[in-house]
């Protein structure tokens, strides 16, 4: 017998972003995803995210994961990225 939650997630990584927002404005939605889709340190992440004053660089990541975890931090990072719960972008010139 297949996973359903694995179809749900193959179906929710091909929507667009746009859809995502409306999903993610009832809170409802976002708490099914968070608490039944996201690996523990994907939850992780984004609840330490949430009390951050200023977004998180990769390399506070890095120091918040054992070298030993790296696979699981890629593997959570995909998972937030195809879910579009967190976006992924060069670091900005401006300090």
């Amino acid at each position: 017998m297949s996973n359903p939650s694995l179809h749900l997630t193959e179906y929710l990584e091909r929507l667009p972003g746009t859809t995502f927002k409306k999903l993610y404005q009832q809170p409802s939605t976002a708490f099914a995803i968070f608490r039944r889709m996201l690996p523990h340190l994907a939850k992780t992440f984004v609840m330490r995210m949430l009390f951050m004053p200023q977004p998180m660089t990769l390399t506070d990541l890095d120091v918040w994961v054992k070298p030993e975890a790296k696979r699981k931090k890629d593997q959570s990072l995909s998972i937030l990225r195809s879910l579009h719960i967190v976006q992924i972008s060069a670091p900005s010139k401006e300090k």
